[in-house]
């Protein structure tokens, strides 16, 4: 069956079936058409009026890092394991939710897995590296090293690993940093709980930013 323009028309299926699906298409967007859509994007995301802090709110800036340092200290702070204080349990919950406790627990619970693949992937190499090295010296059988390192070529000498394991970037250990509006009451009983926190004599880079930013010095004094 063929179209008055005599193009075929996909066989076992009708002509009122081709135009109803014509008449629904979409025409591809061309390169112009794409750039004035990213352009008036950007357009109306600068109009966009600025957010208003909702009153007797504090705005914090706070990575992923940060928001899990203070939840686990106000948890502390509440059980009175720390200095035998003792705070109401609702202020924590209001924390919790404030900071999305469940995100800082799914993007760290990433971020270790990636890690450990990385650690995998290091160690792997490494091995390989090795056992080829060896196999050169005769120090391996070749037939040993076929069977451990199936897919590797004998005649090629795998990548020389970096000699320290792969870390994590500063970045990446802090995590995206969020802004936050936080009732002044709750940015005060969090700062009660960070400067109460026992940090030991050297808190790690992450603490000392954190604590700085609640103009905290390490021993819980006001700066």
């Amino acid at each position: 069956m063929s179209s008055e323009d005599g193009k075929n028309i996909i066989e076992n299926v009708s002509a009122e079936v081709v135009e109803d699906a014509v008449r629904r298409a979409q025409p591809l967007i061309t390169r112009e058409q794409l750039a004035k859509a990213v352009v008036e994007k950007d357009r109306l995301e600068s109009e966009k009026p600025e957010r208003t802090i909702p009153e007797g709110c504090v705005v914090r800036n706070l990575s992923f890092r940060d928001r899990n340092l203070i939840i686990g200290s106000c948890r502390v702070y509440v059980k009175g394991e720390n200095r035998g204080k003792h705070k109401n349990q609702f202020r924590v919950d209001r924390v919790v939710k404030i900071l999305l406790e469940q995100e800082t627990v799914d993007y760290f619970l990433m971020i270790n897995d990636a890690q450990a693949e990385n650690l995998f992937k290091w160690q792997e190499g490494r091995q390989a590296y090795v056992a080829f090295r060896m196999m050169k010296g005769g120090m391996l059988k070749p037939e040993e090293f076929v069977k451990n390192f199936p897919g590797l070529d004998m005649d090629v000498c795998p990548q020389k690993p970096p000699v320290q394991q792969p870390k994590l970037t500063e970045d990446e250990q802090r995590g995206k940093v969020r802004e936050f509006y936080i009732p002044a009451k709750i940015d005060a009983f969090i700062e009660e709980a960070l400067r109460d926190m026992d940090w030991g004599t050297l808190g790690s880079e992450q603490v000392v930013e954190l604590l700085q930013r609640y103009r905290i010095d390490e021993e819980g004094d006001r700066k």
